[in-house]
């Protein structure tokens, strides 16, 4: 039987992607909700312009957000770096990381869940929006879906 050698670099993406992964597609559910919201409770307020709905806004507000979870990730690698570790015992050979564990998991999933649950309350915000506004059903069905 043949083993690769665990890297470093595999161990760090073991511990990052998961929170990475949710945090971007959060965040962009996050972005859209805010931004319809925004739209709507100005329109109902009064007649100025609501400002960063723009789609480049949204793409900074978005990666506002990854980087704030890459600098929560970079925290934690820089508290506990994970290493490569082989570990034999008599009938098997096994290829682990140390330091990644259900506490690493759930810290990194901490900031998504805070992005998913803020989503889901400006879609419940914005469930009564004019009926020709189609795509907030399908926001709020992403967002409740996720819950």
């Amino acid at each position: 039987m043949m083993m690769l050698k665990p890297h470093l670099a595999v161990c760090i993406l073991i511990r990052v992607a998961p929170g990475l992964c949710f945090t971007v597609c959060h965040a962009a559910i996050l972005a859209k909700t805010n931004r319809i919201a925004r739209i709507f409770q100005v329109s109902s307020n009064s007649s100025k312009k609501t400002k960063f709905t723009s789609p480049i806004s949204q793409l900074y507000i978005i990666g506002s957000m990854v980087i704030a979870e890459l600098l929560i990730l970079s925290v934690g690698l820089i508290i506990d770096t994970p290493q490569p570790e082989v570990r034999e015992s008599h009938e098997q050979r096994a290829l682990e990381c140390s330091g990644v564990n259900a506490a690493h998991l759930s810290a990194s999933i901490s900031f998504p869940i805070v992005l998913l649950l803020l989503a889901t309350l400006y879609a419940f915000k914005i469930r009564k929006v004019p009926d020709g506004f189609n795509e907030t059903r399908m926001v709020a069905f992403v967002n409740y879906a996720n819950c």
